[in-house]
C-alpha cells in the first residue's frame, strides 16, 4: 500500500513537473515571438524612416534639376540675345557699307570693322 501511493506520489510529481516544463517552454516561445515581434516593428519603423528619406532625397533631386533647368534656360536666353544682338549690328553695318559704298566713301565704322577694333 505505501509502495502505490508512493508511485501515485512519483506520477503526480512526475505530471506537475512535465506541465511546469511545458509551461516554461511556452513562457520561453511566448518571449520569444515578443522579442522577434518588436524586431519586425522596429524593422517596418525603419522602413517608414528610409522611404522618408528616399521621398526626401528624391524631392531634393528634382529641385536642383529645375534650378539647373531654370540656369540653363537664363544661360540660352543671354546668349541668344547676345547672337540676336550681334546679327543686327552685322546687319546695320552691311547695311550702312552698302550705303556707303554706292556714295563711293569708307566711313568710320567701317574702318573699324576692317582694322577689328570693333567687337562683333
Amino acid at each position: 500500500r505505501e509502495y502505490e501511493r508512493a508511485e501515485r506520489e512519483y506520477e503526480r510529481a512526475e505530471r506537475e513537473y512535465e506541465r511546469a516544463e511545458h509551461n516554461r517552454l511556452i513562457q520561453e516561445w511566448q518571449e520569444y515571438i515578443q522579442h522577434l515581434m518588436r524586431e519586425v516593428e522596429t524593422a517596418k519603423q525603419d522602413c517608414v524612416l528610409l522611404e522618408e528619406k528616399v521621398a526626401y532625397f528624391e524631392d531634393d533631386r528634382k529641385r536642383a534639376e529645375q534650378v539647373h533647368q531654370m540656369e540653363l534656360d537664363h544661360v540660352k536666353k543671354q546668349l541668344q540675345a547676345e547672337v540676336d544682338d550681334k546679327k543686327e549690328f552685322l546687319a546695320q553695318l552691311e547695311a550702312h557699307h552698302q550705303r556707303a559704298a554706292l556714295n563711293g566713301r569708307k566711313t568710320r565704322s567701317c574702318r573699324l570693322l576692317r582694322d577689328g577694333r570693333h567687337s562683333l
